[in-house]
């Protein structure tokens, strides 16, 4: 029997002996939407056969990318007040818009044009956090992306009048409703954690540790803030914190040593005029960090572009050249890079992207991590496979009408701007 697909291609990251190393000339054989074998073009056997073959020769494959996180259900909002102080642009522009318009209908678009935008980027996983995750969930159910939905716990805001308490026993009926989802997991969030009185937390504490439940933090901003999570029972390997500000080194370690996870979103941060996080103190310490772009701040998917502006602050900040090398950069955007693998091995879902290797790259460097990384603004992903299924060949979406979208996107924006008008 013929294997599904054979790729031939210039190079290929893979895994080997839990570090990540480029291969020259090789062939990608995939079946049943695994990878089934790597290996020399020139030593694949004559007598296999295959019922397509794509020659990608001057490009490179990789493993797809992973958004730690960002908004999906958001994406129609982003282009909304950009420019402005952080709290201007939420009164002026995006709780209204929110007030207003926020439904499933929209969340649903903004799902389909931030499912192109994801597919662009070569992203296939992503860590997702907006209003009503039952309806992102709903949504994405059928999508082949891997997605953690936030449920936020936030009480009383411009768009609900649920209770935290309220919200957290939504949550969990949401869990059980999905606990044999394929694609689907979640996690609670929370922003703004001084906000929250110790019996919340405690109580909140003893869910995430019983059910084993990720506990996303954004903006912890002080050691004051340390102390509500470390008094509730919160340090903890289900603990994630996003661009946790002004810790001490001392606690920073703390939460290293406890398995915290740290997610760090530095062109969001820069847009907002926030103090950035110092990617080198906590590399120092060996913490496990990866990337999100935060797209409703940064109006950004591109993950490449974060690990470009990342390694340009940390060389600037640190006034060191060589601060931050390459192959540290991507494994903060690989999918499976937080769980210690980077790069794609044999009998593993068969799911990448594929990158052209221009010309000019050489010129950069002749290392395939500096070159994908200080040529992130002018390259581009070419193809995208997810579980053997193309969805991006040669630039172009294979399964989704992007006259479809592009007429949705002018309807939304033309209601936005009209009801804008009107204020």
């Amino acid at each position: 029997m013929p294997f599904d697909l054979r790729i031939d291609t210039a190079q290929i990251l893979v895994n080997k002996n839990n570090q990540p190393q480029w291969l020259n000339e090789q062939s990608l054989i995939i079946d049943k939407g695994l990878i089934k074998a790597i290996r020399p073009t020139s030593e694949v056997p004559s007598s296999e056969s295959f019922r397509k073959v794509v020659q990608l020769k001057k490009h490179r494959v990789f493993p797809s990318l992973q958004n730690h996180f960002c908004s999906l259900g958001a994406t129609l909002l982003q282009p909304y007040g950009q420019g402005l102080p952080n709290a201007l642009r939420l009164q002026n522009h995006l709780m209204p818009l929110e007030q207003r318009f926020l439904s499933e209908e929209l969340i649903e678009a903004s799902a389909l044009i931030a499912t192109t935008l994801l597919y662009r980027h070569g992203t296939t996983a992503a860590f997702d956090v907006f209003w009503q995750p039952n309806v992102s969930a709903q949504i994405f159910e059928k999508s082949p992306l891997d997605l953690n939905i936030g449920i936020a716990l936030t009480s009383k805001t411009h768009v609900s009048n649920h209770s935290s308490q309220d919200l957290l026993a939504a949550g969990l009926r949401l869990i059980d409703q999905y606990k044999h989802s394929k694609n689907i997991r979640f996690s609670f969030f929370i922003e703004q954690l001084e906000t929250y009185d110790r019996v919340f937390l405690s109580k909140l504490s003893g869910i995430i540790n019983e059910l084993g439940l990720p506990l996303v933090v954004q903006g912890l901003a002080d050691s004051k803030t340390f102390k509500q999570l470390l008094s509730a029972g919160l340090i903890s390997p289900e603990l994630v914190l996003v661009n946790p500000r002004s810790l001490l080194r001392r606690e920073q370690e703390l939460l290293v040593k406890a398995g915290v996870k740290f997610i760090l979103t530095p062109t969001a941060l820069a847009k907002q005029g926030a103090k950035a996080i110092h990617y080198q103190d906590l590399s120092s310490i060996n913490a496990n960090i990866g990337l999100g772009t935060d797209n409703l701040s940064s109006a950004n998917f591109s993950l490449l572009h974060e690990l470009n502006f990342l390694s340009l602050q940390t060389k600037y900040s640190s006034r060191s050249a060589s601060q931050l090398n390459s192959t540290q950069l991507l494994e903060l955007a690989f999918k499976n890079s937080m769980n210690g693998q980077v790069g794609l091995n044999e009998d593993q879902h068969a799911t990448f992207c594929v990158q052209p290797i221009s010309k000019e790259s050489a010129l950069v460097s002749h290392d395939p991590f500096e070159q994908m990384v200080y040529t992130a603004p002018q390259t581009t992903i070419s193809h995208l496979w997810i579980n053997g299924d193309c969805k991006l060949n040669d630039h172009q979406l294979t399964d989704i009408d992007e006259s479809l979208i592009q007429k949705s996107l002018q309807q939304w924006q033309t209601k936005f701007n009209e009801a804008s008008s009107r204020r």
